[in-house]
């Protein structure tokens, strides 16, 4: 694997960006600081601070804790008026080890004191893949590791879990096929998310981003900024369909954004139907290269209703139903989405016996086409072609009152 200096989001699922935007939005001071920041910067003793934060980061990653096949170790970096660290065992147990060089350790995560409070102040909304979370850590070496590290920090509300227990009374146990219509019906959307059954809208996208080649997104939007690839980095729309062109696909880092913000720019290119902006989450942006042997959207659940917008390309979307639940060994530390540990397009049915029993439903996507899937559905995704991809989230609670003109 790859290593990266700073954030990566590889193969993590989509989440509310929006709800964890607001959760932490610092104020800016002197040289970009924020004020979270300056105001750490000033405690006295640091040190103490600090490791007692540490301390409270390992307790809280304990509670959660699921065994992994193979033990690694984590570093936790952070920076104060000097670097204070800690190192995790994730294995069979969990464990806070000595860091004294003789194993070196398979990733470490660095932040700041302010972010390491920050983290542990939010364990509802905590993402690394949002901005004000995302670009205050730097994740090297192993970042599956790293980022199962982080996933133990996460806690859902009770209305999370209440969601989700209504999705698990509601859905069916089982569907032999997606159920597909052609026809724009908010009325009729809000009747499919009510009964907790997904929808696919054929063909009813008419953006003509829908008819357009990876050459034609290039040359119309090619200096757009974008967060693409799995280092996270910004750089052009045209920089990355480049790096996606001549990508292998043999390999398991091929280019792909992974859900970051769709850039502001290109938001009027994909007016969502049926509901106003407001009903909706930020839109999200799933771009990148062919991989039909591996998935690019590992298996998970959310919270809220995703609406996936096909724009390039194919993508196979399988779908499992939130009484599943058993066979598929969601992980009890989440939030916003509840990803699953058993790699769905691999599974190792000795550590994952129960995921062999698994019932899904399998959907094709095309350009043109609007996936809608119900809070609790597990789903995961893999690109058939070069693809892209918009989703947003639906706030059911205020979607009727929204309804676009």
């Amino acid at each position: 694997m790859r290593q990266f200096a700073w954030l990566t989001t590889a193969g993590m699922p989509g989440a509310i960006v929006t709800a964890c935007r607001w959760a932490y939005r610092p104020k800016q001071g002197r040289r970009g600081e924020s004020a979270m920041e300056l105001a750490y910067e000033v405690a006295q003793p640091v040190d103490e601070r600090v490791n007692a934060a540490l301390e409270r980061f390992g307790t809280r990653a304990a509670e959660c804790h699921v065994p992994r096949s193979q033990a690694a170790r984590v570093r936790v970096a952070v920076y104060g008026r000097r670097c204070v660290t800690r190192t995790f065992e994730i294995g069979a147990t969990f464990a806070t080890v000595s860091d004294d060089g003789a194993r070196p350790v398979e990733a470490t995560v660095s932040m700041t004191a302010a972010t390491l409070d920050a983290i542990l102040a939010a364990p509802t909304t905590f993402d690394a893949r949002i901005v004000e979370f995302g670009s205050r850590i730097a994740i090297a070496g192993d970042v599956q590791v790293a980022h199962h590290l982080l996933q133990l920090l996460k806690r859902p509300t009770p209305k999370t879990v209440a969601r989700l227990e209504r999705a698990r009374a509601m859905a069916p146990a089982w569907l032999d096929e997606v159920p597909q219509t052609s026809t724009v019906d908010a009325s009729a959307v809000l009747a499919s998310l009510t009964a907790s059954r997904p929808l696919c809208l054929r063909g009813v996208l008419e953006w003509p981003a829908c008819r357009w080649s990876l050459d034609e997104f290039a040359a119309q939007h090619g200096d757009v900024a974008l967060l693409g690839g799995a280092d996270g980095k910004v750089l052009s729309l045209r920089t990355f369909i480049g790096a996606l062109r001549s990508a292998s696909r043999e390999v398991a880092d091929v280019p792909y954004t992974y859900g970051c913000l769709l850039p502001a720019a290109l938001e009027p290119l994909f007016p969502f139907p049926m509901f106003a902006p407001a009903a909706f989450s930020a839109p999200q942006i799933w771009a990148g290269a062919r991989r039909e042997h591996a998935l690019v959207t590992r298996l998970h659940c959310d919270v809220a209703a995703s609406f996936l917008a096909q724009v390039h390309g194919r993508k196979k979307v399988r779908l499992f139903a939130p009484a599943e639940r058993e066979r598929l060994y969601p992980f009890e530390a989440f939030n916003v989405h509840q990803p699953c540990r058993v790699d769905a397009a691999n599974p190792d049915l000795t550590r994952f016996p129960l995921f062999a029993q698994a019932r899904y439903v399998d959907i094709t996507i095309d350009a043109g086409d609007l996936l809608i899937v119900p809070p609790g559905w597990y789903h995961c995704v893999w690109a058939i072609d070069d693809v892209i991809s918009v989703s947003r989230f639906l706030d059911e609670d205020i979607a009727p009152l929204h309804f676009a003109n």
